[in-house]
């Protein structure tokens, strides 16, 4: 009897449909065009149409699985229900703050995005929990309400419910649901107990936001569709498909429509999964490719990786932190600005680029005739005869080849190559952007891509899938059938799944076993209860257990495997053994992803994760397919392989005529509608009895026997037998291009700007203070043999430009290249060599290739403590400030310097996090090294030496040509800054002649007995930060690039003072240096200069005695608001120019004997104007230590208020305040147990007329209380 089941998978342009028969085997697929009005109307007419082409009867049809964009889709247009937002009382702001992070270094107008609530729809309640879940303030219900009923008539459809800790205790979060359920029975509610129910809140808030918002349309598209396949006769359940590629219920998706955002994609990774593990392959990489983006995922033991969670609705595509948090299980994607749309074009420095701007459907790429004008990956291919300009897209859709022609013929003359060089640069960058975030990826879970094969699906999967697979060191791909429909046969093969989560700290050293096993118990029944309804076409239910944990005072977690449960043991012998398990799992798992782990640091799980998961009870079984005759190619082209660089007289095979046993060995192409298959001179192509096309690449070179065979093989002519011929080896590597070469040079520096970003990763995952994992306050950069920096990781904060090139500098003169050794790194904080200040750690590691250093991988890191007085402005001298390290060893030849370590441990309040932090950093330097020794092996490379000077001297005509634009001349400005008894002065003279630029700080206050000074390499840094920021923002920093800025400040001066002035505090002095250039800039780029900002950033350090004896210490950020633009508000709390983002509330409170009161913007504080300055914060809590403790502040703009621009008013100043009455923020406090804290941080200047500011603007301010007292 026929058991039919359907998938349904709703994309942007088409929705696909398909359908297998349990009984028969059968399989049936179907496109349609989506339908974006209302997606059900595509759906019920496929469904339809796909139930009468096939004969498929509805009472037959026993399981229809979906996934849909459409919710993601609502997130990025904003489609969603109007939604208000419930908090707890003093931080329903924070939503709106985010990580007060710029995604954006140079960008002076970034675009945050907007709440989904905006302020005036949400509103806050009564009652507060701690860090351990307790009850410190009753609930307040009545006055909960009211603000509902206040919400309920502004028109809000639906409500998130979000209160601090409630991921440690739901009581007060349920409560109010029920309450607020029995008087607006109407309203939609999401609470952040059941969505995201872990530690941090603005993530947990954002998530709960984003489900709260697409619910109502989420539960009424479900309900359409339901009743929609009623009418067609099916009445059998709809299961969904979620992000975490298992299937659930039509009644938990209504629920949390959330967890079915990235639905489509994960259906797309379970499918092939499935078709490799018919191949008898468990681990792969899947790789698929569209007309946009191409994404990746890596699948281990025939499962997809898991994250929990990733960013939606980004503001700036593929830039990390411009979207909205989702914290959800889902499968681990990651996705890069590489389809077959995106352009080609020369860029600022001469070098080739592809993407990420892409040319769309509309107009297209060059070929389709409509009207594009500019060359993409497409004109390339079809350019280098990859795609057949008569079967395109099945031949449904014209192109020509003459345009493609054209486009790169043109762009070819721009870079002084022949248009097939350039047409193969495109081919090869776009496969090295994609094998690049795949060894990141992969990289990041401690595994080697060379063990998995490549899956290839999408129209551009397997077209670049051979070059990536070799640029990876994969040896197979497999491209399997109908993989144009991929998604919706996934939803057929996968598993019903459910995740459950909790914040649970447990110690397994410890904490008691019942404690972990009554959570972990809890969860699975909760997640296992979710799959009964499904039991009867899926099972059995597996439980499996996860854990996020970390050495305790690491800021990072890390996801491990736990063994099975119940945790359960009749004596202590047993007991031990649970302990000991559950400890190694987590250091196994660390050691094989990290190297290293620290030595005699306890372990601490923090986020307790449950998986029910449950296979289909019959699985499909397709109709076997039967071997046929060795078909002839349907016709032969020429075809460019970079192997010979130049054309092959290629044969072209169609897949629809290709039968099990079909082999051939490359070159070749093989077509079908949605895509073609490239099969490269070292490869060998066979159809499985699965109808998967299975490519082996053979590295081997060849020879006349394999050439022959290959003849024979094809089955074909003699013309096609020296096509298919393999030749001698000539790989990329074996000729390598000139340094001259734009084309090489992008290769080559995305390769090596990938391997740096891999090690800042890597840092964020294993430090053990939240300065780096947190707050990001660390720089990692790679320079070649002479300390010329060549690549930093894109994070990097802008006080670390240029300083670490300069330590590098200063180490080869301290220690002569000829005797270092492998395995050496070298350390120091000196602030002179360094990065201005005692507590910046910094690591310089040699480079090493056949015997000579090459290059050098460097880091910088700010350490919690770093001994002497807690850092403040009030030190006298140098000696007060810390443990200082000279520039020294700390390994030799891989062998740490104990007595350095030693002394650094006896000198230091935190041991553990500052040692612990250094170590995460040297695994960084051994990273680099050894992705940067692979690099040059496989390009058979010397050295980088030839290849920066090609980079620098670009990058400094590429700076040179921006400063020229500039009207020449000395462009002068000054101000005044809070001081001590007398405000600071700050002068400079910005001379702008022959396309080089100089600013001179001359006139600037003298160095000062106080810890305020800042050195010349941070003030450098600081200049060069406001050039780039307003000359070349797009352009990667390098040592060339800031050739043609000159920094000079006079020795003894409060910006270049001399050894051994204090100088802990230097950024509150070097954060002033931007605003003073953009000042003097104002004259020359008025449209472009930013007025006043709120910053310097400020800073409290603490420290204490714990109950325990031990000493502590804590660092917490706070920021201001950003300076006006013209044309732009400026940005409310935001980290400028430094990009450190705040430790949560919530972990402060778990790591700190603190508690917040609240924290909210500041209304009024933006400087009035045409535009309107960002608006400050203030902070307030309360000190819950038993014992006093010592505090610092270091805070900026008390007295002295951000300045305004072009007419705009100045920001408000800030204010520090203990127990209400305000103090000098200069002088260390003692805060005894109760004193309650409270900053004020400064808002930044307006730009232009007040008078002018638009009234539409004003009405928005007062509505939502950005300008109200």
């Amino acid at each position: 009897m026929a058991q039919w089941a359907i998938g349904i998978d709703i994309g942007g342009t088409f929705t696909d449909l398909v359908a297998q028969d349990h009984d028969s085997g059968k399989q049936y697929s179907l496109k349609v065009l989506t339908t974006h009005g209302d997606p059900t109307r595509a759906v019920i007419d496929g469904v339809g149409r796909l139930m009468q082409s096939s004969a498929i009867a509805p009472a037959d049809v026993k399981r229809v699985v979906h996934a849909t964009t459409l919710f993601t889709n609502a997130l990025i247009e904003r489609r969603g229900a109007r939604t208000g937002m419930l908090l707890t009382r003093g931080f329903m702001d924070i939503i709106e703050m985010g990580n007060e992070r710029k995604y954006d270094l140079y960008d002076l107008q970034l675009d945050r995005a907007a709440p989904l609530a905006p302020r005036d729809l949400r509103g806050e309640v009564g009652g507060r929990l701690d860090a351990t879940g307790a009850e410190l303030e009753a609930l307040d219900i009545d006055d909960a309400l009211r603000t509902v009923d206040r919400l309920v008539d502004a028109g809000i459809e639906s409500l998130a419910i979000c209160l601090l800790h409630a991921y440690l205790n739901d009581d007060h979060e349920r409560r109010l649901a029920d309450a607020i359920a029995l008087k607006h029975p109407g309203l939609a509610l999401t609470l952040s107990s059941e969505t995201a129910p872990v530690i941090r809140e603005y993530e947990r808030m954002s998530t709960t936001l984003a489900n709260a918002y697409i619910k109502p349309m989420a539960q009424q598209y479900l309900r359409t569709l339901a009743t929609g396949l009623g009418e067609l006769g099916l009445d059998t359940d709809v299961l969904m498909m979620l992000s975490n590629g298992g299937l659930a219920h039509l009644d938990d998706a209504r629920a949390q429509p959330i967890a079915l955002l990235e639905s489509g994609p994960a259906a797309g990774a379970i499918s092939a999964a499935h078709h490799c593990l018919r191949e008898g392959q468990r681990d792969l990489l899947a790789f698929d490719m569209g007309g946009t983006t191409a994404k990746l995922c890596l699948v281990e033991d025939a499962r997809p990786a898991i994250a929990f969670g990733f960013e939606a609705a980004r503001r700036k595509r593929f830039a990390e932190g411009s979207g909205m948090p989702i914290n959800i299980t889902t499968v681990d994607l990651i996705e890069i600005g590489a389809g077959g749309g995106s352009i080609a074009h020369r860029d600022e420095l001469g070098l080739l680029k592809a993407g990420p701007r892409s040319a769309g459907s509309e107009p297209g790429p060059m070929c389709y005739g409509r009207g594009g004008d500019a060359p993409t990956v497409t004109d390339a291919n079809l350019t280098l005869g990859y795609l057949n300009a008569g079967y395109f897209a099945g031949g449904t859709l014209t192109i020509d080849a003459a345009l493609a022609e054209q486009g790169y013929e043109k762009l070819a003359r721009e870079l002084d190559h022949d248009r097939t060089a350039v047409a193969w640069g495109v081919h090869d960058i776009v496969a090295e952007n994609m094998a690049a975030a795949a060894r990141v990826h992969v990289a990041e879970r401690g595994r080697d891509p060379r063990h998995f094969i490549l899956v290839a699906t999408g129209g551009g999967g397997p077209l670049h899938a051979y070059y990536v697979a070799r640029k990876i060191g994969v040896r197979t791909i497999i491209c399997p059938p109908e993989a144009g429909v991929a998604s919706a046969f996934g939803l057929l093969v996968a598993p019903a799944r459910a995740d459950r989560s909790r914040t649970v700290s447990f110690k397994p050293a410890t904490d008691p076993i019942e404690k972990i096993e009554q959570a972990y118990a809890a969860l699975e029944e909760a997640a296992s209860a979710s799959l009964q309804s499904l039991t009867d076409t899926f099972g059995p239910i597996a439980l499996k257990r996860r854990a996020d944990g970390r050495f305790i005072g690491q800021g990072f977690n890390l996801t491990v495997d736990l063994p099975a449960g119940p945790y359960r043991y009749d004596d202590a012998a047993s007991e031990d053994a649970w302990r000991a398990a559950l400890d190694q799992s987590f250091r196994s798992e660390y050691q094989r992803k990290f190297g290293r782990t620290p030595p005699d640091v306890p372990i601490e799980l923090v986020n307790l994760r449950a998986t029910a998961e449950a296979p289909p009870r019959q699985p499909f079984e397709p109709a076997p397919l039967t071997a046929g005759a060795t078909p002839t190619p349907q016709a032969q082209r020429p075809v460019y392989f970079h192997e010979e660089r130049r054309y092959f007289d290629t044969p072209i095979y169609r897949r629809e005529q290709l039968s099990p046993g079909f082999t051939a060995h490359g070159p070749l192409l093989i077509e079908e509608p949605s895509t073609t298959l490239v099969v490269g001179p070292l490869a060998q192509v066979t159809m499985s009895v699965n109808g998967n096309l299975v490519v082996k690449i053979d590295e081997a070179p060849g020879n006349d026997a394999s050439k022959d065979d290959a003849s024979k093989s094809a089955g074909h002519g003699d013309v096609a037998a020296v096509a298919s011929a393999v030749p001698q080896r000539s790989s990329v590597s074996a000729k390598v291009a000139p340094a001259a070469d734009p084309i090489f040079l992008e290769v080559f520096w995305t390769r090596v700007r990938s391997v740096v970003s891999e090690a800042a990763k890597l840092i964020v995952r294993t430090s053990f203070s939240t300065l780096s994992s947190e707050a990001n306050d660390f720089a990692v950069v790679m320079t070649d043999s002479r300390g010329q920096t060549l690549a930093e990781n894109a994070g990097a904060i802008p006080s670390f430009i240029g300083t670490l090139g300069k330590t590098v500098r200063a180490t080869i003169a301290r220690f002569p290249l000829d005797g270092m050794r492998d395995g050496d790194v070298y350390v120091t904080n000196n602030p002179w060599i360094g990065t201005g200040h005692l507590n910046d750690v910094c690591l310089v590691k040699p480079i090493f290739h056949a015997g000579r250093v090459i290059g050098f991988a460097a880091t910088a890191g700010h350490v919690p403590d770093i001994g002497g007085k807690i850092r403040s402005v009030d030190a006298r001298e140098l000696y007060e400030e810390g443990f200082h390290m000279p520039l020294m060893h700390f390994l030799r030849a891989g062998e740490p310097d104990e007595t350095l370590l030693t002394l650094l441990r006896t000198n230091v309040r935190t041991p553990e996090q500052t040692t612990g932090d250094i170590w995460c950093h040297v695994g960084a330097t051994e990273l680099i090294a050894g992705r940067v020794a692979t690099l040059l092996a496989e390009y058979g490379l010397d050295g980088v030496d030839d290849l920066a000077d090609a980079l620098f001297d670009r990058s400094e005509q590429a700076m040179s040509k921006a400063i020229a634009a500039l009207p020449e001349g000395v462009y002068e400005y000054g101000m005044q800054t809070d001081g001590f008894a007398e405000p600071f002065r700050f002068q400079v003279a910005v001379r702008v002649a022959g396309g080089e630029i100089e600013c001179d700080f001359a006139g600037s206050s003298p160095q000062q007995p106080r810890a305020i000074n800042c050195v010349l390499a941070y003030t450098e840094a600081m200049t060069q930060y406001a050039i780039k920021s307003l000359l070349a923002p797009e352009l990667p920093n390098n040592h060339g690039l800031f050739r043609p800025v000159r920094t000079l400040a006079p020795s003894g001066s409060i910006l270049n003072p001399v050894t051994p002035a204090p100088v802990g505090g230097r950024s509150c002095t070097g954060h002033y240096v931007p605003t003073v250039v953009f000042g003097a800039l104002y004259a020359a780029l008025p449209g472009r200069v930013m007025a006043g900002v709120g910053s310097p950033v400020w800073i409290t350090n603490m420290s204490g005695v714990r109950a325990n004896g031990k000493p502590f210490a804590t660092v917490l950020f706070y920021n201001g608001g950003m300076g006006a633009t013209a044309g732009k508000d400026g940005a409310n709390v935001m980290s400028w120019p430094s990009n450190i983002s705040p430790t949560p509330i919530e972990v402060a409170e778990r790591d700190s004997p603190l508690l917040f009161r609240y924290k909210k913007l500041v209304a009024g504080s933006g400087g009035e104007g045409a535009w309107r300055g960002g608006l400050g914060e203030e902070v307030c809590y309360v000190n819950r230590h038993p014992t006093p403790l010592a505090v610092v502040f270091l805070t900026e703009r008390i007295r002295i208020a951000a300045p305004g621009l072009a007419g705009g008013g100045d920001g408000a100043p800030g204010a520090v305040l203990i127990n209400g009455v305000a103090i000098d923020s200069r002088t260390p406090q003692v805060l005894q147990p109760g004193d309650e804290v409270t900053l004020r941080t400064p808002g930044g200047g307006g730009y232009g007329l007040p008078a002018d500011r638009d009234a539409a603007a004003v009405a928005v301010d007062a509505r939502l209380g950005y300008t109200g007292a």
